[in-house]
């Protein structure tokens, strides 16, 4: 499925980027997202309502598509060898916050266990 395959491709980003930081060991990650992919269409507003802009005619007609958004992060979950200290949680909370454009408060570092 598509959608797994993107967030298998998230969470390997993630995970190759928390460790490359300094006092982070092994890494496990997982994001969770929100909602699926949407197509978005090219629409003309005609008195007061909006259509579709077709292209094409008879069979061959079909609305003009303009580009596929990917889903939003809802949250993402980070265990790692490291975690337990406050200034790695900290940095990587902004490291992934940042990169991935997700707030701070949807994504949570913890201690790997030993």
């Amino acid at each position: 499925d598509e959608l797994v395959l993107y967030q298998s491709h998230l969470e390997g980003r993630v995970k190759e980027l928390c460790e490359s930081v300094a006092g982070v060991g092994r890494v496990t990650v997982i994001v969770t997202l929100a909602g699926g992919f949407e197509s978005v269409y090219a629409v003309e507003e005609h008195d007061g309502y909006e259509e579709y802009v077709i292209v094409g005619s008879g069979a061959n007609a079909e609305a003009l598509f303009l580009t596929r958004n990917t889903p939003a992060i809802a949250g993402i979950g980070i265990v790692c060898q490291g975690g337990e200290q406050a200034a790695v949680s900290q940095e990587l909370t902004a490291l992934v916050s940042a990169a991935f454009r997700v707030p701070s408060n949807r994504i949570h570092v913890t201690a790997a266990k030993k």
